[in-house]
């Protein structure tokens, strides 16, 4: 599955109170390593299964002055639901919890992220659209001990495809 994104972070130091979050926005690519959606059930039945998958992306974040380029692994532990309703409502989507490992910038600086995330699934198919936010942090080796570590509150706003 491939999935493609707006990426949006707000990153701050952690050593200091007084300042304000900096906004930052970009793209993110994720290749994940995945079984087969679940498909409708029967009439009236909700189906449901749960998956660990493996996980990698790359994508850069930038702001007015400055872009960074990012890559990194992570395992994801998948809830998927499908229905299939008797009054018309017919549902697949799955809710899920990230952990990720990534190096960013041109220091190759170390960082995590611990996201949540669900996506809808479009159709008959295995297109989706989705969404996940979570927590960030990445120890900024070029930076002082005051500016780091630094913090990121994450939002991905993403449409996926199957290869």
């Amino acid at each position: 599955m491939l999935t493609l994104g707006a990426a949006m972070d707000a990153t701050s130091d952690a050593n200091k109170t007084n300042r304000d979050a900096h906004l930052n926005g970009g793209v993110r690519a994720m290749l994940t390593f995945e079984e087969p959606s679940l498909s409708l059930p029967p009439a009236g039945l909700l189906e449901t299964a749960t998956h660990l998958v493996p996980e990698l992306f790359a994508g850069f974040i930038s702001d007015d002055v400055r872009a960074e380029g990012f890559l990194g692994a992570g395992l994801r532990a998948e809830l998927q639901l499908a229905r299939h309703g008797t009054d018309g409502f017919h549902m697949r989507s799955a809710f899920y919890l990230a952990a990720r490992a990534k190096v960013i910038g041109k220091h190759q600086a170390g960082g995590a992220e611990l996201v949540f995330g669900e996506h809808i699934l479009l159709g008959p198919g295995h297109t989706r659209v989705g969404f996940e936010g979570g927590l960030g942090i990445v120890k900024r080796p070029d930076k002082t001990a005051e500016q780091s570590p630094q913090l990121e509150a994450l939002l991905t706003i993403y449409v996926g495809w199957q290869l």
